[in-house]
């Protein structure tokens, strides 16, 4: 098991930790809560039953503060596009949140652990609805994705926003319904390739995912 404090602190861990169990809807596993908090304050309780109920009121505290910040996301994403726009609110898996830390990750560098998209007929209603976005939402980084050279996987043409939503920072992507389409299938190459394994059918691979960014972007 992933031992997350090699990498952050206790507190920060014991945040994503609460926040995995609240947002993946899963029972807390005492056993494993022992494995990642060795040396978490007795506060927690004495018994496993102490240490459940502890757990149990800590997940309420974010439970409003999450729908807080799932409302106000709402909110502004409908002020911001048109109706015709598609949106797509998600929330990150354990195993999602294990794998950035253990790429290099800090608990504070991860900002989509709730993420969402807005898909767009046009290329110029994507621009439109950036510009309203600048507007409406309290902007902790903007990124629009250019085409890189060195970028193996060729990934261009979106809009990333980092947004302070309540106490969380949280990501909303931006670009066309027919790019998110192309996306979506490139996303199972990069999914191969970000695991480190490499030879030439990955090779050919990461062609075609480039081949598949070019094609979204048309």
């Amino acid at each position: 098991m992933l031992k997350w404090n090699e990498y952050i602190d206790e507190k920060e861990m014991l945040d994503y930790y609460l926040l995995d169990i609240l947002c993946n809807e899963r029972k807390p596993e005492v056993s494993q809560f022992k494995t990642l908090f060795p040396d978490f304050p007795q506060q927690t309780g004495e018994t496993e039953d102490e240490l459940i109920v502890w757990i149990q009121k800590e997940l309420e505290k974010r439970a409003e503060g999450i729908n807080k910040a799932f409302k106000e996301l709402n909110r502004i994403i409908k002020k911001s596009a048109p109706s015709s726009a598609k949106f797509i609110v998600g929330k990150k898996s354990a195993k999602g949140i294990a794998s950035k830390i253990a790429r290099g990750f800090k608990g504070n560098q991860i900002h989509d652990i709730v993420r969402s998209a807005i898909l767009l007929k046009t290329k110029e209603e994507v621009l439109t609805t950036v510009q309203k976005l600048k507007r409406n939402a309290h902007i902790y980084e903007y990124d629009y994705k250019q085409l890189d050279k060195e970028d193996k996987m060729g990934y261009h043409g979106s809009h990333h926003f980092k947004i302070k939503v309540g106490e969380y920072i949280v990501e909303i992507q931006v670009m066309t319904k027919k790019l998110w389409s192309y996306k979506h299938e490139a996303h199972k190459i990069y999914n191969k390739y970000r695991g480190g394994f490499m030879d030439d059918y990955i090779k050919s691979e990461l062609q075609r995912s480039r081949d598949l960014f070019k094609l979204g972007n048309k």
